[in-house]
């Protein structure tokens, strides 16, 4: 028998007699402060869960504030670069006026100056050069404002450009930061969603240990009830009946275990039998246990109600359940080789007020 289900066999057993009803205060003792543990990891990740939950809301008005912000940049974008565009229209046309003008100057100048030269070759002519003169006068007015409203045309023109240029660094600006709050809202919410996993394994422990805890307590209070119990530590019969047919493979006691090349100590016999084999009940009795259980595999004890539990490992189907009522020979199991075990076998042990007993000296 492997060392492991030696003491899976010996932990189950010591569970359900009354010389261990101190170690098991203690052990319930132990459970409630891991309970408490627990629900003090509870309540802080919920706390931790809340506040971040808060955290979240504020940076989510942080990213809807900076949304209205880009979109005001946007608009702003928008509407500069349509005044930009008008501008560039205007001082388009104002330079062409300015064309013109300059073109209507020159004609002006190269007319008075034909003028002022036919009153030299011919100076009894009467030439009228005051209007071009006057016109001249008005066309060269009029390009100096053309100029200076081109000059104002192209300054506002860069400054509109500058400004478009500002507004689009604040947008750009803008949009990082709320990438960057985007991100911490990603990390808030894989935060919370961490909080809740935490919570609900701290949760999970504590059911477990809610539940280990309360069997526990049921458990002492059996013992606390075995221990005033007068057990005659006697069977109806002489001797017991074999559980199954078969020859026993692994004695009661101390075995040399070629393997492991170690001694290990054994609390029953192992009695190698066909799988799906009949396994009865050694006395009368009723089942405190009955169900999967460690290296032991599916595992019925048998309390006889006198002192003296039995138990039977390794079955393949259990017909039993805890609190029923069983007699001599009925038939509890059939044996296989779930646990621990290499091969079909049945693990019988006998025990007298929790110590294992040889259970070849009661069986007939």
């Amino acid at each position: 028998m492997k060392i492991r289900l030696l003491l899976t066999m010996l932990f189950v057993v010591s569970l359900l007699f009354p010389q261990n009803l101190e170690e098991k205060k203690n052990q319930l003792g132990e459970l409630k402060d891991k309970i408490d543990s627990e629900q003090k990891l509870i309540e802080e990740t919920e706390q931790k869960k809340q506040n971040t939950k808060k955290n979240i809301n504020l940076e989510q008005k942080k990213k809807k504030k900076s949304t209205k912000k880009i979109q005001k940049f946007e608009q702003k974008e928008k509407l500069t670069k349509n005044k930009l565009s008008n501008i560039k229209n205007n001082l388009t046309v104002t330079n062409s006026h300015l064309s013109d003008l300059q073109n209507i100057c020159g004609k002006s100048f190269q007319q008075l100056a034909i003028a002022h030269y036919k009153s030299e070759i011919f100076p009894h002519q009467i030439i009228d050069g005051k209007l071009l003169s006057k016109i001249l006068q008005i066309t060269v007015e009029e390009i100096f404002m053309t100029k200076s409203e081109v000059g104002l045309l192209s300054q506002n023109i860069s400054s509109t450009i500058q400004k478009i240029d500002n507004l689009t660094t604040s947008k750009k600006k803008e949009k990082n930061k709320k990438n960057k709050i985007a991100k911490k809202i990603k990390l808030l919410n894989s935060e919370v969603i961490s909080c809740e996993n935490t919570k609900n394994e701290a949760q999970k422990r504590k059911q477990n240990f809610e539940e280990e805890a309360a069997a526990l307590n049921e458990l002492i209070t059996k013992l606390q009830v075995n221990t005033v119990h007068d057990y005659t530590y006697k069977f109806s019969t002489e001797k017991l009946i074999w559980p199954v047919e078969g020859d026993v493979i692994r004695d009661f006691g101390e075995q040399k275990c070629g393997d492991y090349k170690v001694t290990l100590n054994n609390d029953g016999i192992d009695i190698f039998t066909d799988e799906g084999a009949e396994v009865k009940v050694v006395a009368d009795g009723v089942v405190a246990f009955a169900g999967l259980y460690g290296g032991a595999g599916k595992l019925v004890i048998i309390d006889h109600q006198n002192g003296f539990y039995s138990l039977y490992s390794h079955n393949s189907k259990l017909l039993v359940s805890k609190g029923d009522g069983v007699q001599m020979s009925q038939i509890i199991a059939h044996s296989g080789q779930t646990g621990s075990t290499e091969k079909p076998c049945l693990h019988f042990e006998l025990r007298k007020r929790g110590t294992p007993v040889n259970p070849m000296d009661y069986l007939e």
